[in-house]
């Protein structure tokens, strides 16, 4: 304070500072004390006072050095830390996104399944009593006629035809029943393949044989031998209809039915 008050340009008094700041801490002030006591003693050149501020300084720098190295790690350490969490709050978000995807498209095949389930046992209740209405009037004329001895006759009312008839009421009803549910089936199942190789049934709104394959399939029933107890096919040719079916696509054979579980 003395020195300032008389202008007196001092390294002792300066240096002495630098000391004493050092001391409480202040590193930083008392880093810049000591340089400035530097700088006068070299415009000087005064050899004892280099001597003794080129004891305190390396000290003072060393301790500068050190506290920034400090700085440096706890901000590298909190960085990392940040960085950390990020990146665990992001897979959070991803894995919360993935389950919430799993639980709609689970969702979803609930209310379809529900929806297939209610649509199919509505049909099969009222197909089943149409059924024993008629198998009533078969047994009741086939008693009549055994008990007549019309034994041609009864030949003629259970001739095979008649059975053929009956399958081909028991599709047109699985088709109806499809359709209403998924009535668009056999306009994207038709985007699969190339014009030339597009199919539609002889009758509006009825499946062709391809496609009831694969309808069964879209309904979650992909055993062959389910399916060809239900088309009353072999096994080998519903393995026949369905390689031919892929191989005229225009995706890859192992798409096609994932392809098909879309629609």
């Amino acid at each position: 304070m003395c020195d300032n008050a008389t202008a007196t340009k001092e390294t002792t008094a300066l240096c002495g500072l630098g000391r004493l700041l050092y001391k409480r801490g202040d590193v930083e002030r008392a880093v810049r004390y000591v340089q400035l006591a530097l700088d006068d003693a070299n415009f000087y050149n005064a050899r004892l006072r280099l001597i003794q501020i080129g004891e305190i300084l390396p000290i003072i720098q060393q301790d500068r050095y050190a506290m920034m190295r400090h700085q440096r790690n706890v901000m590298v350490t909190a960085g990392c830390i940040i960085s950390l969490f990020a990146l665990l709050l992001l897979l959070g978000v991803l894995a919360y996104r993935k389950q919430n995807k799993i639980i709609k498209t689970t969702n979803h095949q609930l209310q379809e399944a529900n929806k297939i389930k209610d649509e199919y046992i509505g049909r099969s209740f009222y197909t089943n009593s149409e059924y024993i209405k008629q198998m009533e009037k078969l047994y009741k004329t086939v008693d009549r006629k055994i008990a007549a001895r019309q034994y041609e006759d009864l030949r003629q009312t259970i001739k095979e035809s008649t059975l053929k008839a009956e399958r081909t009421n028991l599709y047109s009803d699985f088709d109806e029943t499809f359709l209403s549910i998924f009535p668009d089936f056999i306009e994207k199942y038709n985007k699969l393949f190339a014009p030339e190789n597009q199919k539609t049934a002889a009758t509006p709104n009825t499946l062709t044989s391809e496609m009831r394959i694969f309808a069964l399939i879209r309904l979650g029933i992909s055993d062959s031998e389910r399916i060809s107890s239900f088309l009353n096919y072999s096994v080998n040719t519903i393995h026949s209809y369905k390689t031919r079916t892929k191989n005229k696509a225009l995706v890859s054979n192992d798409d096609f039915e994932k392809r098909i579980m879309e629609i």
